[in-house]
C-alpha cells in the first residue's frame, strides 16, 4: 500500500446492477485487518491498543470515554434484579493480539540524586542534571511478564556500564533476566538493544540508572519490552494486549437506577450489582422526579454491602422520600 492519506475502502456497484431485495438484502460487512491475521470472521472497528491503553491508564476520564467509545453495534447483557433493569457487562470480540511494548509507564516525574527524570506524554523519559550519586528510577515495578524472549530497548546511545543504562532484572529475587542463549551477561542495554529471556514468571523491574558524575541534558530514555517475534525496533507508548484490554472492559459495569434514601444515605446490596468492595463506584445524578435540584453523592462499602452518602448542591440532606435517579459506574480490577 501507498502512503496512508491516499487509502480508502470504497463500496462499487455497477451500472445496470441489481442487488439484494428487502426480503433478502446484500450486507457490506467492511474490514481492513492485517497480513498476519487469518481469521475473517467480520468484527466491527475499535481502537489500537496504545489508544485504548492510554484511556484506561492515564485518563482519570476514561470510564465514560471508554463507554462512550462502544458503539450499538457491540453486545450488551442485560440483567434484572429486584425488579430493576440493570445494562452490563459490555462484550466485545478479542484477538490474542501481542501488544509491541508490554512495558506500560505510569510514573510520574521525579528527581533522584541531582537528576530530574521528566515522563513525557508518550512515556519516554527526559534526564537532565548532574548525578551526585547514582541516578536510579523503577518502571513497571508491578507488571508481571510472562515466560519467553524478549528485546530490552530504551537507553540512547553512546551508554555504558560507567555512563547511563537500563537493565531488567526481578525485583523480589535481585536475579537478573537470561539471555536468549540462557546466559546471564544480556540483562542491561546500552543504547544497541539486548536480547533477554525470561525463564520464570514473576514481577519484573525495569530500571533506569545514570553513573554518579554523569552529566547529561535533555538524554532521551524510550523504555520498551517487545517480544521476540517482533522485529521492528521502532519506539511505541507501552501497551495491554487486545485479551487483556477485552478483559478489562468486560469489568466496566453501568447501571441506571431510582434510588431512596433515608438520612441521607441508601444501602445496596453489593452482590445484586456483582461487584465487591475492590471495584471502584461512582455515582452521578441524572434526574429527580418534579425537581431541578443537583445532588453529590459519595460511597462507601460496609458488611457486603455498598452505601451512597446523598447530599444537596448546598450540602444539604435531602428529604426522606425523595426518589433520584441515577447512573452508578463501576469498574473491577
Amino acid at each position: 500500500m501507498g502512503p496512508a492519506e491516499a487509502e480508502y475502502w470504497q463500496i462499487v456497484v455497477k451500472d445496470g446492477t441489481t442487488i439484494g431485495s428487502s426480503e433478502i438484502p446484500v450486507i457490506f460487512k467492511p474490514m481492513i485487518r492485517v497480513g498476519t491475521d487469518t481469521n475473517s470472521i467480520y468484527v466491527p472497528y475499535w481502537d489500537n491498543n496504545v489508544k485504548l491503553t492510554n484511556e484506561v491508564e492515564f485518563n482519570r476520564e476514561w470510564e465514560m470515554n471508554l463507554i462512550s467509545q462502544l458503539d450499538d453495534s457491540m453486545a450488551y447483557k442485560t440483567t434484572t434484579i429486584n425488579g430493576k433493569s440493570l445494562e452490563a457487562d459490555r462484550v466485545i470480540y478479542a484477538q490474542d493480539v501481542p501488544s509491541k511494548n508490554l512495558l506500560v509507564n505510569i510514573n510520574a516525574t521525579e528527581t533522584k540524586n541531582g537528576v530530574t527524570f521528566t515522563v513525557n506524554s508518550d512515556g519516554t523519559i527526559t534526564a537532565n542534571g548532574t548525578a551526585s550519586g547514582d541516578a536510579e528510577i523503577t518502571i513497571n515495578l508491578n507488571n508481571s511478564i510472562p515466560n519467553g524472549n524478549y528485546y530490552l530497548t530504551g537507553c540512547p546511545s553512546g551508554g555504558s556500564e560507567s555512563k547511563y543504562y537500563v537493565v531488567l532484572w526481578d525485583g523480589t529475587t535481585s536475579a537478573r533476566a537470561k539471555a536468549w542463549d540462557g546466559s546471564s551477561t544480556s540483562e542491561r542495554d546500552i543504547g544497541n538493544g539486548s536480547q533477554v529471556q525470561i525463564v520464570q514468571s514473576h514481577l519484573m523491574v525495569y530500571d533506569l540508572i545514570i553513573k554518579s558524575g554523569q552529566t547529561v541534558s535533555n538524554l532521551i530514555f524510550r523504555p520498551m519490552i517487545r517480544p521476540a517475534s517482533i522485529e521492528d525496533a521502532e519506539y511505541v507508548p507501552g501497551s495491554k494486549t487486545n485479551v487483556e484490554l477485552t478483559s478489562f472492559i468486560r469489568k466496566i459495569k453501568r447501571f441506571n437506577v431510582n434510588i431512596t434514601p433515608t438520612s441521607g444515605a441508601v444501602v445496596l446490596p453489593a452482590s445484586d450489582y456483582g461487584i465487591s468492595s475492590s471495584w471502584n463506584v461512582q455515582v452521578t445524578h441524572r434526574y429527580t422526579s418534579g425537581s431541578s435540584a443537583g445532588y453529590s453523592f459519595s460511597v462507601q462499602f460496609s458488611g457486603g454491602n455498598f452505601i451512597i452518602y446523598v447530599r444537596g448542591a448546598d450540602g444539604s440532606i435531602p428529604a426522606d422520600g425523595t426518589v433520584i435517579n441515577v447512573d452508578i459506574l463501576a469498574t473491577g480490577f
